[in-house]
């Protein structure tokens, strides 16, 4: 069959938990390398106060950089300031990939390609760290500041046995990447990180890691709330419209039925849904035929029963667009979105 002639509504399905781990994640979700060991039902110790260790927890599950996220953690450094190190690296890589090298490596140095965001708690002249505690954000592995993207931020002394809470952000459509520490910006990153890093793969496992060396500190992580896409739960399938028209093609009803049967199967998700025609007729035309055919699945849907408070309005569509967290609100008490991508 000809799709374009048929026109075809593409649909893909991401989905993006938001919620917070003790509704949503377990220890059980991180695959645990090194000295890396479980404390509770929401934190991990990377590493004890031991020399030369290291340590690392790793989501099992793949997320997509082809959306945004969020995600926020607390940080524990240890009760050491002058003789503690060496600090702890949020990761990014293309696998669920074992501990680098510890010491200064702090768990990262060595995965390549890789992202790491790095919060150093020890100078290594050598290295060309600041005197300061300090967040820097690196590629492959690199620990060495010359190769830094972007160069140490210092912050405050972060080896107070407290824990510090640390946000990433993640902006495809900016290509922005955003860090806060105890709710302070100190990094906003601009690059094309899918491409320049990855090859153009979007589909990453993230990670945290934490080293000792010669002198050492207790190093943890406690999640407090996750909002990414799962990669691994995308479904792609298309939903066939007669040419010109609003009634669906029959290879249609598979898909439709798909959709449907996973919404009775997960009902913590909502679904957003998008369509588009082929290039045939004038933009404003093709532009009603695909709102049509988008309010034709939306109808299908409802018909099966499917709470319209499931189903995304184009309105908030377009503030998710604007702002990944402005739809994820306490009121519709969303767990997961499943959202169709206009392409």
């Amino acid at each position: 069959m000809d799709l374009l002639k048929a026109g075809l509504l593409q649909i893909c399905f991401l989905l993006f938990c938001a919620c917070p781990l003790a509704a949503q994640f377990n220890i059980e979700d991180f695959q645990l390398s090194g000295t890396a060991t479980k404390v509770n039902d929401q934190c991990i110790r990377l590493v004890p106060d031991f020399q030369y260790v290291s340590g690392s927890a790793w989501y099992k599950k793949p997320i997509d950089l082809s959306a945004p996220f969020q995600m926020e953690v607390c940080l524990v450094f240890g009760k050491k300031d002058l003789d503690g190190a060496d600090g702890i690296v949020f990761v990014f890589h293309p696998r669920v990939a074992i501990t680098g090298w510890r010491g200064e490596g702090m768990g990262f140095s060595g995965l390549r390609p890789s992202l790491g965001i790095e919060f150093d708690t020890y100078l290594n002249y050598h290295l060309a760290d600041p005197e300061e505690d300090h967040i820097a954000v690196m590629a492959n592995g690199q620990t060495h500041h010359y190769a830094s993207l972007v160069p140490p931020v210092k912050v405050g002394n972060l080896e107070d046995g407290e824990r510090h809470i640390m946000r990433i952000t993640w902006d495809p459509l900016e290509n922005l990447l955003q860090v806060f520490l105890d709710n302070d910006q100190k990094v906003a990153f601009s690059a094309d990180i899918v491409n320049g890093i990855f090859g153009g793969n979007p589909v990453v496992y993230w990670g945290v890691t934490a080293a000792t060396g010669r002198l050492s500190n207790n190093h943890e992580i406690c999640i407090k709330k996750l909002l990414f896409a799962d990669a691994s739960e995308k479904v792609k399938g298309g939903i066939l419209f007669q040419p010109g028209t609003t009634q669906f093609a029959v290879d249609s009803h598979a898909e439709l039925d798909k959709l449907f049967e996973y919404l009775q199967e997960n009902p913590d998700r909502v679904v957003a849904i998008q369509g588009h025609n082929d290039s045939k007729g004038s933009q404003n035309a093709n532009r009603q035929l695909s709102n049509s055919r988008v309010r034709a699945v939306v109808d299908y849907l409802r018909f099966r029963g499917v709470s319209p408070e499931r189903i995304l309005s184009a309105q908030e569509q377009e503030q998710y667009a604007l702002s990944f967290e402005g739809i994820l609100n306490p009121e519709k008490m969303v767990k997961a979105v499943v959202f169709v991508p206009d392409n």
